[in-house]
């Protein structure tokens, strides 16, 4: 099933192919971002939590399930708070997902797909997140920013990836001026292959 969906088994990926997937999908270099695993945490078997960014697997805590998939688009208005929330677990679609069910993404932002939290603000989504020549994606976050975009893509879910990302590129084109759009394309590629393989 997972094959049907374009879905491949992790693995670890260098900055090269990043950077190329990104080329290929009109992302300017500027926005490319990395998803690491804590320094503070190792995977193990008895550590079965996960949230991005957290380095954990699996959770019984809805806020952190949702916020734990490998696809993901997030708005943020400018004071970092989470206003419209998509992951691939709740877009349905065979045998591709289909994340504007229901033309949501027919305005900006997009009217949002899962119920919004208080818990994952801007900078806890980025907390662990870095440009490929390691400089903190924090620091990006601008004070005269209107809205900040984050979405979280991979190679091993390519297909999936490539249609999430023109999708979020077309819903951009409606941003109305003066508003200032920051937007985060960020891997996930070498954080879920961590969690899914290097465990001892």
């Amino acid at each position: 099933m997972l094959g049907l969906y374009g879905i491949r088994d992790t693995k670890k990926i260098d900055n090269r192919e990043i950077l190329d997937f990104a080329k290929k999908s009109g992302i300017g270099q500027e926005n490319i971002y990395v998803l690491s695993f804590p320094e503070n945490k190792t995977p193990a078997k008895d550590n079965t939590k996960i949230a991005i960014g957290n380095g954990n697997v699996c959770t019984s805590d809805p806020v952190e399930y949702l916020h734990g998939q490998p696809l993901q688009a997030l708005y943020f208005n400018c004071h970092g708070q989470l206003i419209s929330f998509h992951n691939n677990c709740y877009t349905g679609g065979f045998p591709n997902l289909k994340w504007d069910r229901n033309d949501l993404f027919s305005v900006f932002p997009p009217r949002s797909r899962i119920p919004v939290d208080s818990v994952y603000t801007l900078e806890k989504v980025l907390e662990n997140v870095y440009s490929p020549d390691g400089e903190k994606a924090t620091a990006r976050i601008k004070s005269d920013c209107s809205y900040y975009c984050v979405v979280f893509w991979n190679v091993f879910m390519s297909r999936q990836s490539k249609r999430l990302i023109r999708l979020v590129q077309d819903n951009l084109k409606l941003v109305h001026e003066p508003d200032c759009v920051e937007v985060f394309y960020i891997n996930d590629d070498n954080y879920f292959n961590t969690l899914f393989h290097d465990i001892p």
